[in-house]
């Protein structure tokens, strides 16, 4: 966790595509429910922005997401946010967030349309966060199948928005055969869920490209367009 860290896309007035705790993992059981909530309630008092949320513990995020008394923390943290003066808000949504305290009105939508949860399935024993994934309210939700190190013939793709897949890439890595994204891919195609292939891997990620027979795959959730967006981390 850095603390320092949170309220970074406070400062950033121009939109960016931000992938939230890079280096770590929100839905851990040692990060606090406080930290998790002052997260979303940092995410949420940054609508400029889109979150990317990626979690190998869905279970314990969904258990949060799901809970009104979570959502209810997340609204108290901006609440206590919005008061602060020494948390980099601007002066509109400081004034917005008191308005609505005032008015009792839901200081914003849940889930946050703004906000993106996804989840980690390497092999198919790791199938079940899918579902799990399934249950979280979000606004669109996505699965990073990378490094992908062997088929996934029980993933279900149902209620998923968005699928990444890639290869595994360094001095030890393991290689990926095109046979399990070609199967990823067709049943993308069947039900329409965007896919990103990332890459082939390899001793670097560039080593193997990123074609699958003959093309690349850069497909994103229709939600995902935003004008002037910057690619950035979270950490």
């Amino acid at each position: 966790m850095h603390e320092d860290a949170v309220f970074e896309p406070l400062r950033w007035r121009r939109p960016r595509k931000m992938f939230v705790n890079s280096i770590c993992d929100i839905g851990h059981a040692r990060v606090p429910t406080e930290f998790v909530a002052r997260t979303f309630a940092t995410m949420a008092l940054a609508p400029q922005h889109q979150f990317q949320v990626l979690t190998k513990r869905p279970r314990r995020l969904r258990h949060l997401l799901e809970s009104q008394k979570f959502v209810n923390a997340v609204w108290t943290e901006m609440e206590r946010l919005s008061a602060d003066d020494t948390v980099p808000l601007a002066r509109a949504v400081r004034e917005d967030v008191r308005k609505r305290v005032a008015n009792w009105n839901a200081l914003s939508s849940w889930p946050l349309p703004n906000v993106w949860i996804g989840t980690s399935i390497e092999s198919d024993e790791y199938c079940w966060r899918a579902d799990q994934l399934r249950g979280i309210p979000a606004a669109v939700r996505f699965l990073s199948l990378e490094p992908l190190l062997g088929p996934v013939p029980s993933l279900e793709l149902s209620g998923i928005d968005w699928v990444i897949v890639g290869g595994e890439s360094g001095s030890a890595h393991r290689p990926l055969d095109l046979a399990w994204v070609r199967d990823i891919r067709d049943r993308c195609v069947d039900l329409r869920v965007a896919l990103f292939f990332k890459q082939v891997g390899g001793l670097t990620p560039k080593a193997g490209g990123r074609l699958l027979d003959g093309r690349t795959w850069d497909e994103y959730p229709a939600t995902a367009a935003v004008e002037g967006c910057e690619t950035g981390h979270l950490a």
